[in-house]
């Protein structure tokens, strides 16, 4: 896990910077081809004839709040709305953004469980093209504000743009994938510590069998530690300040059964 999350964290930074022609691979031939499909939502929604068709699309790669906000405001667009969204492929995704988390099939079932969602293509274009619009019968396409540039440096929807098709939806700020990667890579050792203690062997984990006993022993000598302050008194929750608090109350016990002012409670 924690080597995707990276790759995918690397692969973004890199195709965010406008690359020059000549370094631009050549496009797979799987992409060339109409692989497009519809995927059956969950529950399954009729098309109403008089609704209009709003397409959004995206990667949804561990769908979110921040995606699901989009959508929805992708349907409320107007009051009768019919919202498809399309799912990138692996291939695409991958040469154009980085590796994913969750295959082409796994983030299109997540989307299509969403209660905003009226179908669902899979493996849909890259970039959106008058043959998949008459295909689909869109409308309108929606997007957020943030600018979306191929290698050529030019706009994925400029074509929508051009035909008077295209409506912009805000971006939820605080939360996205990247987001959620840092969140894994952070706290890498917690999850590692964690997925140990619930039975996964160190090879799931991508660990060499001595990192494994590393992290067992640490765990142990910390778990002992912890046993040994209980018992003996010498846990973190004795802290320095303590026993100048005990002597303090002790003193002013004294005081009372003996008439006298109580000291400061502090020694010097």
């Amino acid at each position: 896990l924690y080597r995707r999350c990276k790759a995918t964290l690397n692969m973004s930074s890199v195709s965010s910077k406008k690359r020059k022609r000549s370094e631009v691979a050549e496009v797979p031939e799987a992409e060339k081809k109409n692989q497009w499909y519809t995927f059956p939502c969950a529950p399954v929604r009729q098309a109403d004839k008089k609704a209009v068709r709003i397409y959004a699309d995206g990667v949804y790669d561990m769908f979110h709040y921040g995606h699901a906000r989009s959508l929805q405001q992708a349907k409320e667009l107007f009051p009768n709305a019919y919202l498809i969204v399309g799912v990138t492929s692996d291939a695409a995704t991958t040469r154009h953004k980085g590796q994913t988390l969750f295959d082409e099939k796994e983030r299109a079932e997540m989307v299509s469980h969403c209660r905003f969602v009226d179908e669902v293509v899979a493996c849909c274009p890259w970039e959106i093209t008058q043959e998949f619009i008459d295909e689909y019968n869109i409308d309108y396409v929606v997007h957020g504000e943030d600018a979306c540039i191929n290698e050529q440096g030019e706009d994925v929807y400029g074509f929508v743009k051009s035909i008077g098709k295209f409506k912009t939806i805000k971006r939820t700020d605080g939360v996205s994938t990247s987001d959620l990667i840092m969140r894994i890579l952070k706290n890498y050792g917690t999850y590692v510590r964690r997925n140990l203690r619930r039975g996964y062997k160190p090879a799931d984990i991508g660990l060499s069998f001595l990192a494994a006993q590393q992290i067992r022993l640490e765990d142990t000598w910390s778990a002992v530690t912890g046993f040994v302050g209980s018992v003996f008194g010498t846990s973190k929750s004795s802290t320095p300040e303590e026993p100048a608090a005990k002597r303090q109350k002790t003193e002013e016990t004294d005081a009372e059964e003996t008439g006298s002012q109580p000291s400061n409670g502090t020694s010097h």
